[in-house]
């Protein structure tokens, strides 16, 4: 039996990757929290300040978790890819959270044909921990 206990963080602005962390915490049983910002990435407005952000590697304020992720052995880290990049609200949660992590995973989701390749390598990157 496994005693590994893990939490799966995320961001999801379309609904998409919001789906697959549902689904990946029903099969592995594990905790679930979805990472929130203060500003908003819908509309038209929201997805060109998503582009930038994300181009520009920003780090947007993100609102504190109910969860702690030092309080995890393991911590799944999943959002969409943004500009081929780690989308601004993942990148600010795993720069901000690096120090506590002690093991961690990621996943995405895409809707564009570029940016799957290096995207796992910047995450990995942010968060100075190897997957």
């Amino acid at each position: 039996m496994n005693t590994q206990k893990s939490l799966i963080v995320y961001f999801s602005n379309s609904g998409f990757t919001k789906k697959l962390a549902k689904e990946l915490s029903r099969n592995i049983h594990c905790d679930i929290e979805e990472i929130k910002t203060s500003i908003s990435y819908s509309g038209f407005f929201g997805y060109q300040r998503a582009f930038f952000h994300s181009l520009l590697n920003r780090e947007p304020l993100i609102k504190r978790l109910k969860h702690n992720p030092a309080d995890y052995d393991l911590v799944i880290v999943g959002g969409p890819i943004w500009a081929g990049s780690t989308a601004a609200p993942v990148r600010s949660f795993l720069v901000s959270n690096k120090d506590i992590i002690k093991n961690v995973a990621f996943f995405s989701t895409q809707g564009g044909p570029y940016g799957k390749k290096q995207l796992f390598e910047q995450m990995e990157k942010l968060c100075d921990k190897k997957p």
